[in-house]
């Protein structure tokens, strides 16, 4: 299996800025920047690999994770708006060896 967290709701163009995921205390993904003209609608976040697998075997898991909301939009008022919702999504990959042929 293969394991990622997607951030939500801050990933179209002027709807946030950057955000940072944690599992169990230690960096999991992290973007400083908001979504440029462009790209939005695109998924965001980060894939769990091998250095932070073991968190996940066994016991309790902590998550956090916090966005940087959109401070100043033309036709919207401060203070700052907008949503954030994050995902765990887990993949089942297929073996190698079915694909060499």
């Amino acid at each position: 299996y293969r394991y990622r967290f997607v951030v939500g709701g801050s990933d179209h163009v002027m709807t946030g800025e950057g955000y940072a995921i944690y599992i169990n205390g230690r960096l999991l993904a992290e973007s400083k920047n908001g979504v440029p003209n462009r790209c939005g609608g695109q998924p965001r976040g980060g894939h769990v690999y091998a250095d932070l697998q073991g968190e996940f075997k066994g016991g309790k898991v902590t998550v956090a994770a916090t966005s940087f909301l959109q401070f100043y939009r033309k036709d919207r008022e401060i203070p700052p708006q907008g949503h954030f919702t994050l995902w765990m999504e887990e993949q089942k990959l297929p073996p190698v060896d079915e694909y060499r042929q």
